[in-house]
């Protein structure tokens, strides 16, 4: 990644992605550029000096100046913030896509503050051990797709809401089309986990790159109730203060690759103890750190959920 100087011309600087090459390699005659997307990652807006004794000209002169990203091919490391084009240009206010850790259900795991995987029937059982009530808050069983492992249970799931997150306007106003999301592409490393709705069911990925990444598309329509419109008029347990628009929800399911294996966790991971037992004493677990991106079709915005996958050594001694 660089900076490109913008203190002269007009720089146009453009890369086709992993898809675009893939199809340009084909030289079947029909490659067309019908997508682009444009960011302002790197722009500081604070720098728009309305109070500048130079004149207008001069409001947006340091703006303008700012060096600019190189264009990325690495669809791994894109822009964070995509500009939007709307309709109206009245709004006063955005929408945006909140992880909803409020209801008991959908809450991280306390000590880490993002969602546990456990990816073995062992850990699982073992974890479970060492408290009372079983699986605690934000913690998934990634190792089948059905809700339960032996006696432990397991009803935690990620939830993202989106909407209006202002006090300005109730939450029983509606939300323009426009600004109303009504699907999500999701991001993850296939090399860790899959995407299953809250039943577990899994969901099947639209397409996995050449940096492992898969992409999933869910919108209104998927089945398993994966994505649906937040209806909830009331401030109980919604991070969404104003109008709201839809919510999307799922579970994880661990590969065989962490099921099964400890090749990944000893070349991308590491090692923690955790609390398992009737007695909660710590033993050791393989562990790898990840994140699951979200995008919003309408909006372009996008949030990362944090995720760590582990797995109880053998014995619990790594």
């Amino acid at each position: 990644m660089a900076f490109l100087d913008n203190s002269g011309d007009i720089i146009l600087d453009a890369v086709l992605t992993d898809a675009g090459r893939y199809h340009l390699a084909k030289a079947d005659g029909n490659f067309s550029i019908v997508k682009f997307a444009l960011g302002d990652d790197e722009i500081d807006y604070g720098k728009y000096d309305k109070d500048n004794i130079s004149g207008s000209a001069y409001y947006d002169l340091e703006i303008m100046k700012t060096p600019v990203l190189e264009a990325l091919a690495n669809d791994s490391s894109n822009m964070n913030s995509m500009l939007l084009n709307i309709q109206w240009t009245d709004y006063l206010y955005l929408p945006v896509i909140e992880l909803n850790t409020l209801l008991s259900d959908t809450k991280t795991y306390s000590t880490i503050g993002a969602f546990l995987v456990l990816t073995t029937t062992d850990s699982a059982d073992a974890f479970a051990g060492a408290f009372a009530d079983g699986i605690p808050n934000g913690v998934m069983l990634g190792v089948t797709q059905a809700s339960s492992v032996g006696s432990t249970s397991d009803n935690n799931y990620v939830r993202l809401d989106q909407g209006l997150n202002t006090a300005a306007i109730p939450p029983s106003a509606p939300l323009s089309s426009e600004l109303k999301e009504i699907g999500y592409v999701i991001q993850m490393d296939s090399r860790f986990g899959q995407l299953t709705d809250t039943s577990g069911n899994p969901i099947a990925e639209s397409v996995i790159d050449d940096d492992n990444i898969a992409t999933y598309i869910v919108n209104l329509d998927s089945a398993g109730n994966v994505v649906l419109n937040n209806t909830d008029e009331t401030q109980t347990n919604q991070v969404i203060q104003g109008p709201r628009g839809t919510l999307l929800q799922f579970k994880l399911r661990s590969t065989n690759a962490l099921n099964t294996s400890d090749y990944l966790y000893q070349q991308l991971g590491t090692t923690i103890d955790l609390p398992t037992g009737a007695g909660g004493t710590d033993e050791g677990y393989y562990m790898i750190d990840t994140t699951i991106k979200i995008t919003g079709f309408q909006t372009g915005f996008k949030v990362d959920v944090p995720v760590r996958y582990v797995k109880r050594c053998t014995n619990g001694t790594c």
